[in-house]
């Protein structure tokens, strides 16, 4: 009954107080960032790591857009951007310092007509990522005594090298960890420039997630610019977070875009194995989807919410189709 009620995104109730357990702190913690050569090879090392007998505290996996805009890595691995000849070299240098002297004040104005010219245009723009680099960066952290953490970071570095991996060491996985959450803070920009952006979050088994995780790109990449994160693992698989943005000058068009771009997600979800939610919940958008995933359960929650909640006064018109 517990598990229900937790799970139930305020349909049945609300909780008025809680008892929390305290842990003691672990002696010793310790990351590590890795650069690999692809998606495949990323998900590859994430199910080895997951399943191994040591389990990480932190285990993530970020595809090439998404570590491609945290700076870090893969602007080396360009495979579109051979080098110029000195001379063609030197004249671009100095068209590009001139460019920057006449557009250091308009630069904000510059930036904000580039993002809206890269949402306008998503199919060139997913593509452009993709081409231009597959790295792929992996952060574990473990913690434990000192001994034991060493030994599971030891052994992720060997997991990760036969795999063709980059070690990229403790010092840019800690600040790739401490600016992960700056994306949040430039969604403003995207808003601002007429477009919108949100996060898709679902699960999926290890067998099931790059056939899902392809096929997602590919059915979204005409609609938004889309990338993905892979986290909060277990044995048998993990979540998926897929982060979406898009822009268009008419709301209204913009809002069927969105509800589109929602739509084909649960097509391609239903169709390869994906669960709706892993811990972000249902809500109002997944909502009519949660029938094709767990069939007569709906029938059940219906049920207990009449028990429960009679006046259906507690988060109506979510969860329940």
């Amino acid at each position: 009954m517990l598990p229900a009620i937790l799970g139930s995104e305020g349909i049945f109730g609300v909780f008025t107080e809680v008892t929390l357990k305290i842990h003691p702190l672990a002696p010793y913690q310790a990351y590590r960032g890795f650069e690999l050569p692809n998606i495949s090879v990323g998900l590859n090392l994430l199910r080895d790591l997951a399943q191994s007998t040591t389990k990480p505290l932190s285990l993530q996996l970020y595809d090439p857009l998404d570590t491609y805009l945290s700076g870090l890595i893969g602007r080396h691995t360009s495979k579109v951007a051979p080098s110029l000849p000195p001379g063609l070299s030197g004249l671009v240098q100095r068209l590009g310092n001139g460019l920057r002297s006449k557009v250091r004040a308009p630069q904000q104005k510059l930036q904000h007509r580039l993002q809206s010219y890269l949402l306008a245009y998503p199919t060139w723009t997913n593509r452009l990522v993709r081409l231009s680099s597959e790295s792929c960066l992996l952060v574990v952290g473990y913690e434990g005594t000192q001994s034991d953490v060493e030994e599971a970071i030891s052994n992720a570095i060997g997991k990760a090298q036969s795999r063709g991996g980059e070690d990229l060491g403790s010092s840019r996985s800690m600040s790739f960890l401490e600016m992960k959450h700056q994306a949040a803070f430039r969604q403003p920009l995207v808003y601002k420039i007429g477009g919108c952006v949100d996060v898709l979050e679902i699960a999926s088994s290890f067998e099931n997630v790059t056939r899902l995780y392809e096929e997602m790109m590919q059915e979204l990449s005409d609609l938004c610019v889309v990338m993905a994160n892979f986290g909060h693992t277990n044995n048998h698989g993990c979540s998926i977070s897929f982060s979406f943005a898009l822009r268009e000058k008419d709301p209204t068009i913009l809002e069927e875009r969105y509800n589109r771009v929602c739509r084909k997600a649960m097509k391609v979800l239903s169709k390869n194995g994906g669960v709706l939610a892993h811990h972000r919940g249902i809500g109002i958008a997944k909502r009519d989807w949660i029938s094709s995933e767990i069939g007569a359960g709906v029938d059940m929650i219906r049920a207990m919410k009449r028990v429960l909640d009679p006046k259906n006064i507690m988060n109506p018109g979510t969860l329940i189709p």
